[in-house]
């Protein structure tokens, strides 16, 4: 890295060049400089995730099964462990799925009907058809 800086010339350029941030090359080049010898320190692992693939697969298939459920009742559907509800919605947002509700269709009352039907049977001026004779 430390020949790369003169090759390259500023620490944007070698940032660009290695595909690290520029903080990093400064880093590696200051350490360099003042023991003689640095290397990049490796990203470390962060903590498991709590649920696999499989299991994140099997919520969104029960979500896309019934859209109506909530965090809550996935979560006492039980997926082999137990789960906070954050965990559930983040996995669910992970793959797509945002906290929205499908839309309930309101459902049509007798009287909703009669007045369809009330309508049908009229006979509405603008759909008379008019011909014109030569």
């Amino acid at each position: 890295l430390h020949t790369t800086k003169y090759k390259c010339g500023s620490l944007i350029k070698i940032s660009k060049a290695l595909l690290i941030s520029q903080n990093t090359v400064a880093k590696v080049i200051q350490t360099f400089n003042k023991d003689g010898s640095a290397t990049i320190s490796q990203r470390r692992p962060d903590h498991p995730w709590k649920l696999t693939s499989q299991q994140e697969r099997l919520l969104v298939r029960w979500v896309e099964e019934n859209p109506h459920l909530s965090s809550l009742q996935l979560k006492q559907k039980k997926v082999e462990k137990p789960l906070f509800c954050d965990t559930i919605r983040r996995s669910l947002q992970r793959n797509g799925m945002h906290g929205y509700l499908p839309r309930k269709k309101p459902l049509l009352k007798p009287m909703h009907r009669k007045d369809e039907d009330y309508w049908d049977s009229r006979l509405w001026s603008d759909e008379t058809k008019i011909t014109f004779w030569n």
